[in-house]
């Protein structure tokens, strides 16, 4: 599934293991930030992942938004890295056991 506003943009695609969707690329042009687009998006992200029945979503977070996903319950897990020369965390939210 891909959401695309003229405002922002989020992606998800299903992983390797059964009930895991990978959530990526959550985007909102800079004039909009601050005004809860991106809280939105994730809630409509997580409504739908769970109308299909997803069980876990993982996330690779900038480690700066890292507690933004905080507030939906992703964990942190592992160390941080690099990617895009950019530090990231591996992130993880358990939608159903």
């Amino acid at each position: 599934m891909t959401i695309i506003f003229l405002l922002a943009v989020a992606a998800s695609f299903s992983g390797d293991n059964e009930g895991e969707y990978i959530l990526g690329r959550l985007a909102v042009r800079k004039q909009y930030r601050g005004k809860a687009m991106g809280q939105r998006i994730m809630e409509k992200a997580m409504d739908y992942m769970r109308t299909i029945g997803v069980k876990r979503i993982t996330l690779s977070s900038q480690v700066q938004a890292k507690g933004f996903y905080e507030t939906f319950g992703f964990i942190a897990e592992g160390e941080e890295y690099l990617d895009e020369h950019c530090p990231h965390i591996h992130m993880v939210k358990e939608l159903a056991k």
